[in-house]
């Protein structure tokens, strides 16, 4: 099936961005940075992890904390959306 099919596209691109600019982070600040709740990224993060474009665990010395960070298929995902954007404006 088609992995961007489960994932709402403007939480998915707004995850990928943060997740590939600032690298790993917990769970709950990737929320406050994409301003949803922490219920609503945990859904999408769930839908995400099953397509394989994140990776979780929890935190060293805080197993409550849930750090996400890009797969390799995540970072490859977002290259690809990335040059699609910019050549659609270079085009303009």
């Amino acid at each position: 099936s088609d992995w961007s099919s489960d994932v709402c596209s403007s939480d998915l691109a707004a995850i990928l961005k943060v997740l590939s600019d600032h690298g790993e982070m917990a769970q709950r600040r990737l929320a406050e940075e994409i301003r949803v709740t922490p219920a609503t990224v945990c859904g999408t993060l769930k839908r995400m992890e099953r397509a394989g474009l994140i990776e979780r665990s929890a935190a060293e010395g805080d197993a409550r904390v849930s750090l996400v960070r890009l797969s390799a298929e995540g970072q490859r995902r977002f290259a690809e959306a990335s040059s699609a954007i910019e050549r659609t404006y270079c085009e303009m």
